[in-house]
């Protein structure tokens, strides 16, 4: 701007005229706002300082105060106990000086009353009777504060010694709240694992089963639910309604061991389930399912023990002994 102007008056222009100059004083007082801010925010700046400055003196001076206070404090104790040493040296002194002088009248054969020394030194013994007793009271004093300061300090341990038990005690029980409450998760969460393992092995075992009816079962045995039984061939001699007593003395038994043998197992293995005898008569395969049955029976009974799976296996027990029974009805008959 300054440059514009003087080419102007060198050529003689006028200045009011040239539109450069007239933006670059227009930006020129844009810009002055911007600097008068600046500017306060400078004093501003320099006010905080000469505070903080002032402030900082204030403290300085304060701290030099309070720390020659602490010094004369001291120097006062020092000469105090340097006048209280030296009073009990000359105290100390006087004391020997007179014991001094008491024995040298005791080996003279003089009077002790009669020495104006002694007099003296007993006056003046006198005068620092009074000194000694504020001294040793003081002494008193300090201890007393001592030994309060003692207790409180015994106190206090004590006290803290039973919060940190307190505390521990705390800390414990919270240790086996938090612990007996993950054992209850832990009791809950094996309780439904079984029950699923167990929900799975009786799916498992139904699904054996109805495999085992309807593909291992021969077409020519009668069983319930499979159709009938074709009778056997009669033999030479007899009608075919009539048994022979061979064959019904070969069967019978058959039919009694087996009774027996079911009821030895049952009083052998009491929390066993009680299974109807299989009849000898029934064909191999037959007894194959049964026998798988059970040693499924066996299985889940050994690893698995539940009141609801017992439930469904007394039920599904009493079903399968209705149903060996019906079987062996209808076989005998």
């Amino acid at each position: 701007m300054e440059n514009r102007i003087r080419s102007n008056n060198a050529r003689g222009r006028s200045v009011l005229n040239d539109t450069a100059i007239q933006g670059l004083f227009s930006t020129l007082t844009e810009f002055h706002s911007q600097v008068l801010a600046y500017y306060e925010s400078l004093q501003d700046h320099l006010g905080h300082i000469s505070e903080a400055r002032l402030a900082i003196d204030e403290l300085r001076a304060e701290h030099g105060r309070r720390q020659q206070e602490r010094l004369a404090e001291e120097q006062r104790q020092r000469q105090a106990q340097m006048k209280q040493t030296l009073e009990m040296m000359r105290m100390k002194k006087h004391v020997t000086v007179m014991e001094n002088r008491i024995r040298s009248n005791n080996a003279r054969g003089r009077s002790v009353l009669n020495d104006t020394a002694i007099q003296g030194l007993f006056s003046t013994l006198t005068e620092f009777h009074s000194q000694v007793l504020a001294y040793y009271e003081s002494l008193q004093d300090h201890l007393g504060h001592i030994s309060e300061a003692r207790l409180a300090i015994d106190e206090l341990r004590a006290e803290h010694g039973r919060r940190q038990q307190e505390r521990l005690a705390e800390e414990q029980r919270q240790r086996q709240a938090q612990m007996k409450q993950t054992l209850e998760m832990m009791r809950m969460k094996k309780h439904v694992m079984l029950m699923e393992q167990r929900n799975v092995a009786l799916q498992r075992f139904q699904h054996q089963e109805m495999q085992a009816r309807r593909g291992q079962m021969p077409q020519g045995a009668y069983y319930p639910n499979y159709g009938p039984q074709q009778p056997a061939p009669p033999q030479s001699g007899y009608p075919p309604s009539y048994t022979s007593p061979v064959a019904h003395a070969q069967q019978q038994p058959s039919l009694t061991n087996g009774s027996v043998q079911a009821h030895q197992q049952a009083q052998n293995h009491p929390q066993q389930a009680y299974y109807a005898p299989v009849p000898t008569g029934a064909p191999p395969s037959y007894q194959q399912v049964l026998k798988q049955q059970l040693l499924l029976n066996r299985r889940l009974q050994s690893s698995l023990s539940s009141p609801l799976i017992d439930h469904y296996e007394e039920k599904l027990r009493y079903v399968f002994c209705d149903i060996l029974n019906a079987a062996r009805c209808k076989i005998v008959t």
